[in-house]
């Protein structure tokens, strides 16, 4: 599968220039379309504010990410992806611009995430790159820092898998060593109980695990205080406020 831009950002997957260069961080992301964007935020919160702040989420934990050289990053995307390079890419943010852009399968959550960890490895195993581990993490937690993912890349030189759960009973970042479509089978996807199945599936399998501390997604309304602590949201914030009219604010 060919990712949608030049060779100077294929050769992004090859620069060396990484604290753990064998490894792949897989980021699933929505392409940013009116109506389709945090819907979760609604009706609280207009559609347009709602889009606003996914695309504010996407750039910014796209670029901590690259910039932090953890190891190197592919983008796998539900919908159009020349409207999210044209909306996410097209800034100047030379970062942004290196990353490789992939198109998300068909089928269920748990089906795209297979069909993208199979990829990664299979290409990489093709070009010989010796690949050591893929991560998948999506553009809701912008708290994965560069700490965060350096602990769970070294984690990852010590255990089968790695997972960053989320304080809604989901998961922030999930790391492997090799394929398991067995992980993203029969999971109620956007329910509570997926971290607590998802291990238990570790568990069947007889895999070691780590599990890194628990960090928050931007999902509800009520998520929206976290961003506080961020720094790259005040406006969005501020804006959040206005249109909510809420005492306390945010």
């Amino acid at each position: 599968m060919q990712p949608s831009n030049n060779s100077d950002k294929a050769n992004h997957l090859l620069d060396n220039d990484y604290v753990y260069p064998h490894y792949r961080l897989v980021v699933f992301a929505k392409s940013p379309v009116l109506g389709f964007a945090k819907t979760r935020l609604q009706p609280q919160l207009p559609q347009e504010f709602s889009l606003a702040l996914h695309t504010r989420l996407t750039r910014v934990v796209l670029n901590q990410w690259s910039q932090s050289k953890v190891c190197p990053i592919a983008c796998w995307v539900a919908g159009d992806r020349q409207n999210f390079s044209e909306n996410i890419f097209e800034r100047d943010e030379p970062y942004l611009k290196k990353l490789p852009v992939y198109q998300q399968l068909e089928g269920s959550l748990g089906e795209r995430l297979i069909g993208a960890i199979n990829n990664t490895f299979l290409a990489n195993q093709q070009k010989q790159a010796g690949i050591q581990g893929v991560f998948v993490t999506g553009t809701d937690c912008p708290f994965i820092d560069k700490d965060y993912l350096l602990n769970a890349c070294k984690k990852l030189t010590q255990h089968d898998v790695v997972i960053g759960p989320a304080d809604d009973g989901g998961y922030v970042l999930l790391g492997l060593k090799a394929p398991n479509a067995g992980l993203f089978t029969d999971i109620r996807w956007g329910e509570s109980s997926v971290l607590e199945s998802t291990i238990a599936k570790i568990k069947a399998a007889k895999l070691s695990y780590f599990e890194l501390p628990s960090l928050s997604d931007i999902d509800q309304p009520e998520d929206l205080a976290g961003l506080k602590a961020h720094g790259e949201f005040d406006d969005l914030l501020e804006h959040a406020n206005n249109l909510l009219n809420s005492t306390p604010e945010i």
